[in-house]
Formats: C-alpha cells, structure tokens, sequence
C-alpha cells in the first residue's frame, strides 16, 4: 500500500509549499475580467470618437 502512495507523496509535499491552486485560478480570472472590461471601455471610447 505504502509503494501505491510514495509516487504521489512527492507532488503532495510540493503541493503544501505552493497556494492553493483555487486562488490561482481566482487572480487569473479576475485578471482576465478586469482587461475584458478595459478592453471594453476602450472599445466605447473609440466608438464615439469616430461616431
């Protein structure tokens, strides 16, 4: 049982030394939010300059 486990153990260890892979994801899609907003932004802007 414990040779099932030991190939694993090593990405377990390395798991407790980073974040958490939920707060990652969060950061990056909150990144990519806030630009999808600014893009948007600009996008309007640029719009009524020309219109």
């Amino acid at each position: 049982m414990k040779s099932a486990v030991s190939p694993y153990s090593k990405y377990l260890h390395d798991y407790d030394d980073k974040p958490p892979i939920f707060l990652i994801v969060g950061a990056v899609l909150g990144i990519i939010s806030g630009l999808v907003g600014i893009i948007s932004v600009i996008q309007e802007w640029i719009h009524g300059l020309i219109t």
